[in-house]
């Protein structure tokens, strides 16, 4: 991977992670000219941002726990994927990163 493609993988990485809205940015922008990393956080990005909604209403709604340990929950997987994200790195989000490339490997 060159300097410029490496670099466009990057930015496209880290946008997937703004949202769903930059999820599905990014998706479409990479959709012309495959970039396996962009591929790989755009599956993290869904997964994660899927199973924070899911989570969040479990945990808040069924076990009554505190929202502000599921923001914390949520912030810190956030940072763990845009952290690889942001320096090039193929690198899971801890538990269920591997299951998000499983679920999700027809997306990228």
């Amino acid at each position: 991977m060159n300097d410029q493609t490496g670099n466009k993988g990057k930015t496209l990485s880290v946008i997937s992670y703004m949202t769903l809205m930059g999820a599905l940015i990014a998706y479409v922008l990479n959709q012309a000219k495959k970039n396996s990393l962009v591929s790989f956080h755009i599956r993290q990005s869904i997964g994660l941002q899927l199973f924070g909604f899911i989570i969040s209403y479990i945990l808040k709604y069924m076990l009554n726990f505190s929202w502000y340990v599921v923001v914390a929950i949520f912030v810190l997987l956030f940072l763990i994927g845009l952290n690889g994200a942001i320096h090039g790195e193929y690198k899971k989000i801890p538990v269920v990163g591997g299951l998000f490339q499983k679920w999700f490997k027809n997306i990228g």
